[in-house]
């Protein structure tokens, strides 16, 4: 342990007599270091210039905005975490923090994808570093040296992890999820599939006994106007033969000096009006 406090000790002593002799200037990117597909450092052409530049941002003033930079993630999640255990639950926020299978599985690829690159940066670095600056061997070190720290951290954070091992079967299980989410997802729509299917059955069993009733109403329809129409004629019958009737003669019997409307005069039968009258002469 000793050993290690001595060694660092060393090392940031040297770190800070390199940066004295610098002046504070060391050569630098004029834009941001891009990482590759492969891991491997992006750089534009004349990125690295070499040259001493008082504009420029010194190797301190780097690593004290990377620290800031920190700070003020460390934050972000301090505050996330407190909204959480403070029971937010706001659309926002739940958005936030939720995240699909799909998307887990996109991130743990680009975390391994990163560890796996994070052992060749430290070599790009150097020869990028060596192809496009004069810097001494110790500045290169000391411009190196957290990289190199950085990737030994996360090494050693991936083992403690379980490497690849790790990896492979938290992969396994997000697949599993994810094949079944999508069983879920199925067995949802075939339930849907189901109820639209029973509706439309109903549906048809509606319509179907909606047209037997028109159909009923039509015929009922067409049975009353029938008989209508056949009561009318009837009518227009019986009041032709009335007038008929009311048209034929009759002669009534007068009976003390009355006729009698209702009887009519039948063919051989004897006038009794007539036999009255003879009747009345004979006897005078």
């Amino acid at each position: 342990m000793e050993k290690m406090q001595a060694k660092e000790s060393k090392t940031e002593a040297e770190e800070v007599s390199i940066l004295e002799e610098m002046g504070g200037n060391v050569p630098i990117v004029d834009e941001e270091l891009l990482l590759g597909p492969d891991g491997e450092v992006v750089l534009v052409e004349d990125g690295w210039s070499g040259r001493s530049e008082k504009t420029a941002p010194s190797f301190v003033e780097v690593l004290d905005m990377i620290k800031e930079e920190e700070k003020k993630k460390s934050a972000r999640k301090t505050r996330s975490e407190e909204d959480t255990l403070r029971g937010d639950s706001s659309w926002a926020a739940q958005m936030v923090m939720e995240v699909s299978i799909k998307d887990r599985i996109k991130l743990l690829k680009g975390w391994h994808k990163f560890i796996v690159a994070s052992d060749k940066l430290e070599k790009e670095m150097k020869e990028k570093i060596g192809l496009f600056t004069t810097c001494s061997s110790r500045a290169k070190n000391s411009i190196l040296a957290p990289v190199k720290k950085f990737g030994e951290e996360l090494g050693d954070r991936c083992e403690e992890f379980g490497g690849e091992t790790w990896i492979e079967a938290v992969m396994a299980e997000l697949h599993k999820a994810e094949k079944r989410e999508l069983e879920l997802k199925v067995e949802k729509l075939e339930e849907e599939l189901d109820r639209a299917r029973r509706r439309l059955e109903v549906a048809e069993k509606a319509a179907k006994s909606e047209k037997k009733r028109a159909l009923e109403m039509k015929s009922n329809l067409e049975r009353v106007a029938s008989e209508r129409a056949r009561r009318e004629q009837k009518g227009q019958e019986g009041d032709g033969r009335g007038v008929q009737q009311m048209q034929v003669p009759v002669s009534g019997r007068v009976v003390n000096g009355v006729g009698n409307p209702w009887e009519r005069n039948i063919p051989g039968k004897p006038d009794a009006g007539g036999e009255i009258e003879r009747s009345d002469k004979e006897a005078l």
